[in-house]
């Protein structure tokens, strides 16, 4: 396998006909040459580094949308299957975590329906969630909460979706 030095070495020989360091001789390299190789892999290293931590950033990103998108889906569902009303939607994603709001009726939030089926659902979700070494927040509030779209909009909540209407928030 040949290293990122000996590839660069090498590009940098035939490139530099001209420069007397550079005509072969067994066992020799010129120091310019070598601080020359040096830079450059120093160089390609770090957007190496760059262009893998950037893919690694995109991909938790994508997964952590994929489960906090996934597990809202699975709480409405359920909500609905018992009769209970999902109002609104809010989801926040960054690569170490996200947070999902569900906003409910204010009555069956407090009611022993919710607290029995949702309530451990949410803690199921987030506790198979921390297994698999993600972090995801559920909350649900009632309704009569008027959270504030924009402060929502501030810390990072980037989906929000008016259940009841089928329409985006913003």
């Amino acid at each position: 396998m040949t290293s990122l030095f000996e590839t660069y070495l090498k590009t940098w020989t035939e490139t530099r006909s001209h420069d007397v360091s550079t005509y072969e001789r067994p066992n020799y390299v010129s120091t310019d040459l070598a601080l020359d190789a040096f830079e450059k892999g120093k160089e390609l290293g770090k957007q190496s580094f760059i262009d893998e931590l950037s893919e690694k950033v995109i991909s938790m990103v994508k997964e952590n949308i994929t489960v906090a998108s996934d597990s809202g889906k699975d709480i409405i569902g359920v909500l609905r299957e018992n009769n209970l009303k999902a109002y609104k939607i809010f989801i926040s994603v960054t690569p170490n975590n996200s947070k999902v709001i569900i906003t409910v009726d204010k009555d069956e939030h407090y009611s022993v329906k919710f607290e029995e089926k949702i309530d451990p659902l949410i803690e199921y979700i987030e506790n198979e969630n921390r297994k698999a070494g993600r972090n995801i927040e559920i909350v649900t509030l009632d309704e009569s909460s008027h959270l504030n779209l924009a402060k929502l909009k501030l810390d990072g909540f980037s989906f929000a979706f008016d259940i009841i209407n089928e329409k985006s928030l913003f």
